[in-house]
């Protein structure tokens, strides 16, 4: 296939599907005419992923299966495809670029994420969304310690060389940062007025039960017309409860405490003094 297409002319910088309409001609067979769309498609996508952040250059391969054609007909197999790229530096890739890229490519040729693969060109290891997002926060973590290093050693150095002299210091740091993000919720009761602390009355039951020589007087209130209970002369035993049960209202308060990552723990400091050119004072 190769060889045809560079009979034609092909291939070229960029292949669009204009190049591949202009070319066409009515001796051409579907199946090279298929090839000439497809090649334009790679082309396409390949221009397009190149502009992405990061990736200095790229390139498509589309593989049809037999009995399908993302141009002409309805897929009756899965289409799959490899991405091949070039990093513009040798920082990873955000796992959302490597994403983007799957979708992309997977969306313009009617198939799904799964069935396409990104390849560094350089490493020769295929890239996963998730790997390459640990790569890159370790590089971030490692960017932002060897930052603050930085700084910590000329703050130090600029300050002693006002005193030793230029050239008579060498400052070295090691910062010790905690990059773990810790979540905590607390969850509070209190009164809706402040300075009590019982809180509101929500509801409350009251239970009386009186007793006397052996006989209940019952519970007050309870019969609209109570019978009258004769009180034992000779002053027998009596036996009273009072029962109450008082439900308070609480107002119940929720505290989410996020910590933000990247707190310095420790700082150490070396400091090296030119003493060849200390004066006695």
């Amino acid at each position: 296939i190769k060889i045809e297409l560079a009979s034609y002319g092909l291939p070229k910088d960029i292949y669009s599907f204009t190049d591949a309409f202009n070319d066409s001609s009515w001796t051409m067979t579907d199946y090279d005419k298929k090839e000439r769309y497809k090649y334009a498609k790679e082309n396409e996508l390949a221009a397009d992923i190149s502009n992405f952040e990061g990736i200095e250059s790229a390139k498509v391969y589309i593989d049809i299966k037999e009995g399908s054609g993302f141009v002409l007909e309805d897929n009756k197999m899965e289409t799959k495809a490899a991405v091949s790229i070039i990093k513009s530096d040798n920082r990873p890739l955000r796992g959302e670029t490597v994403t983007a890229i799957k979708d992309l490519v997977a969306n313009s040729i009617n198939t799904s994420p799964e069935n396409i693969q990104v390849i560094d060109t350089t490493s020769g290891k295929t890239l996963d969304e998730e790997a390459e997002d640990a790569e890159f926060l370790m590089t971030d973590q490692f960017n932002i310690k060897h930052n603050l290093e930085q700084r910590i050693d000329k703050n130090i150095k600029e300050f002693l060389e006002n005193v030793f002299g230029s050239g008579n210091v060498a400052v070295r740091s090691s910062v010790k940062i905690n990059f773990d993000s810790e979540k905590s919720t607390i969850v509070e009761f209190a009164p809706p007025v402040e300075g009590n602390e019982e809180g509101l009355i929500r509801s409350m039951e009251e239970i009386e039960e009186h007793m006397v020589g052996g006989q209940s007087l019952g519970t007050p209130g309870t019969e609209n017309n109570p019978a009258d209970y004769a009180m034992p002369e000779d002053g027998g035993e009596r036996y009273d409860m009072i029962k109450r049960v008082i439900n308070n209202e609480l107002n119940e308060i929720n505290k989410e405490i996020k910590k933000a990552p990247g707190q310095v723990e420790d700082i150490t400091v070396a400091v090296l003094i030119n003493k060849s050119d200390l004066s006695l004072e």
